[in-house]
C-alpha cells in the first residue's frame, strides 16, 4: 500500500544520507542553524521526493539508480549547474547524471522518477498511431 513520510533534519549529513535513489554532498555557503524537510511519497514504481532547506548551500547530486527523473522548483529560484532555475520550470536529468545546485536562501523543490522502462511503456501506451515520433 502507498505510503508518506514526512523528515525535519538539522543535520545536513542527515539530510542527503535520506535522499532515495541519489548520492549527495551538501556544502553550507553561510552561518546559521540548519533546518531542513524531506518528504517521501513512493507510489509503487512512481517515486516523489519533496526537499526543502533553509541556508544558502551547493548540493552535488549523483543519480545511482537507472531511473528517469525529472526535477522542479517549489520555491525561490537555484542555479542548477549553469541555469537560473525558476518555479514552474522542469529538468529533465540524463540517467547517472551528477548536477549541482546552488541557493541562496531557503530553497524548495521537488523530485518524480520512474524505472525507464515504465517510462518506456507510458510513452508507448500513450503514444497516439498517427505520431510520427
Amino acid at each position: 500500500m502507498p505510503s508518506s513520510a514526512v523528515h525535519d533534519f538539522t543535520d545536513p549529513d542527515d539530510y542527503t544520507t535520506a535522499f532515495r535513489g541519489s548520492r549527495a554532498e551538501l556544502t553550507i555557503t553561510a552561518r546559521g542553524q540548519f533546518a531542513a524537510k524531506l518528504t517521501l511519497v513512493p507510489l509503487h514504481c512512481l517515486q516523489m521526493q519533496r526537499f526543502s532547506d533553509n541556508l544558502p548551500r551547493i548540493l552535488h547530486v549523483a543519480h545511482v539508480h537507472r531511473r528517469a527523473s525529472i526535477s522542479f522548483l517549489t520555491g525561490p529560484h537555484q542555479l542548477w549547474g549553469n541555469t537560473e532555475l525558476r518555479p514552474g520550470e522542469l529538468t529533465f536529468h540524463n540517467l547517472d547524471q551528477d548536477h549541482f545546485h546552488q541557493s541562496f536562501g531557503l530553497a524548495s523543490s521537488a523530485f518524480m522518477s520512474l524505472p525507464v522502462e515504465d517510462l518506456v511503456s507510458a510513452v508507448v501506451a500513450l503514444k497516439s498511431p498517427t505520431d510520427p515520433f
